[in-house]
């Protein structure tokens, strides 16, 4: 977070050549024709200011909103102050999947101008993992309840998350809700499907997750497409952890060299 609560001319002209190349009409306004004083560009704007500029809160992102420099307000499209209940009615209305697609456009931007070509590796590398926050929005489609041991309860939101990490810059390529009624095991597949048709099958050639997708179905699945895979099976995961040891001691001619107190990747 910048001390002065004002974002650096640097980081301005780099929202501002990206920002006006989004098309943020891709994203369905949920509010009613009457009424708005912000235009859904904008309060998106607002929000990717926010995020960039180290906010923590729409508080925080209301104050960055009322510091703005002149020439800022200008470049971004911010006129005024913008109210933290305004941020939030948008935000806990607005369709995830809609946002998804302002992620593939800055990506596709980005390989076109081959800015994400791998750098120290042989080939595109995808780290994929399951990710929740607590939210107290309650939504029968996205949110489950998790019951605490105290008794007590919250909503959780969950999402499957790809980041590319074999490019110079580590960058989100998707971030798929998942769920309540389902779980990573089953969203793997899904999540895969959904980065090849944004992306094609040449930004990567191997997934990696942890043991929140490890099943025989899975691996199947990535051989199928011609595409290399690990899944990472720590010693936490105790039964499946002996069991993997067990089988691949009897399916490698060569004894593996596998840390039985550390981590075993497939």
């Amino acid at each position: 977070m910048y001390k002065d609560s004002r974002l650096c001319g640097r980081l301005v002209a780099f929202l501002c050549k990206h920002l006006n190349k989004t098309n943020f009409g891709r994203v369905r306004d949920p509010r009613g024709r009457q009424g708005r004083r912000w235009s859904l560009a904008v309060l998106l704007k607002s929000v990717i200011v926010g995020v960039a500029s180290g906010q923590k809160s729409l508080a925080d992102l209301e104050d960055t909103t009322d510091s703005l420099s002149t020439c800022a307000r200008r470049i971004l499209g911010v006129r005024r102050r913008i109210p933290d209940t305004t941020l939030r009615d948008l935000l806990v209305c607005l369709d995830p999947h809609g946002l998804r697609h302002l992620i593939y456009d800055q990506i596709k931007r980005a390989i076109r101008s081959k800015a994400l070509e791998p750098d120290g590796f042989p080939c595109g590398i995808v780290a994929i993992d399951g990710k929740w926050v607590a939210t107290s929005m309650s939504d029968s489609k996205l949110t489950q309840t998790h019951k605490e041991s105290g008794g007590g309860s919250h909503e959780i939101l969950r999402t499957i998350t790809s980041c590319l990490v074999s490019s110079r810059a580590k960058v989100c390529l998707d971030a798929r809700p998942l769920s309540p009624t389902t779980n990573e095991v089953a969203g793997f597949k899904r999540t895969v499907r959904d980065l090849i048709k944004a992306y094609g099958r040449n930004l990567f050639e191997v997934v990696t997750y942890d043991a929140g997708a490890y099943s025989e179905s899975n691996a199947r699945f990535m051989n199928n497409l011609g595409l290399g895979y690990v899944f990472g099976l720590k010693n936490e995961n105790r039964y499946m952890f002996r069991s993997a040891v067990y089988y691949l001691e009897r399916l490698i001619p060569m004894q593996p060299k596998i840390d039985r107190k550390g981590s075993c990747g497939i």
